[in-house]
């Protein structure tokens, strides 16, 4: 017997269910998270006494879609996830303007100020290539807007909060496979120093 509300179907032999994959899991995929999509992201990038910031909304992060990452990451049981490359996005940012080459330090924020240095962390080849994981494979350094299809909140009693996927410490969070201090919650600064 299958129930629903008040009503009652009797010898029900089949349910078919039919669903469509969705292109992009971002934040204007529903109402309950267009609230989130003004939200800022800024990346600094300092060479010498010349410093430069580019700001960034959420919505505007979201539509980067040649940066866009989705894949399945084991580092906090995560699952799959879905963001903008890291160091897509620092050369994006950075145009023309300066060489990224030989970066001294390039240190991710949470919005409280704590900060990982993810070029000491990680090096170099890393942030452009991807953290190699347990099996060989590389994944992206991504700043993480979504996870296992639904948009990232800033926590669980946010009413777009989802306990099935914890979708919690957003909107915006670096993830980086194999090191959970690195996967910064709250993210919303990228600091690149050349020299």
């Amino acid at each position: 017997m299958l129930v629903t509300d008040d009503k009652q179907l009797k010898s029900v032999v089949k349910v078919e269910l039919t669903t469509i994959e969705m292109a992009s899991w971002d934040h204007s995929a529903s109402d309950l998270y267009t609230s989130f999509l003004d939200e800022t992201f800024t990346v600094t990038i300092k060479s010498g006494s010349t410093e430069k910031s580019y700001e960034y909304t959420l919505k505007e992060l979201e539509a980067l879609t040649d940066l866009v990452e989705r894949t399945d990451y084991s580092v906090l049981d995560l699952g799959t996830c879905e963001g903008i490359n890291f160091w897509g996005l620092v050369k994006y940012s950075a145009g023309a303007d300066f060489d990224l080459s030989n970066p001294v330090s390039v240190n991710g924020y949470a919005s409280d100020g704590y900060s990982k240095d993810l070029l000491a962390i990680f090096g170099m080849e890393a942030l452009e290539k991807g953290v190699v994981d347990g099996n060989g494979q590389r994944k992206p350094i991504i700043v993480c807007y979504a996870v296992n299809g639904y948009p990232l909140v800033y926590d669980e009693n946010d009413e777009g909060y989802t306990g099935l996927v914890a979708n919690a410490d957003g909107p915006m969070r670096f993830v980086t496979e194999t090191n959970q201090g690195a996967s910064v919650k709250h993210a919303n600064k990228i600091v690149v120093t050349l020299d």
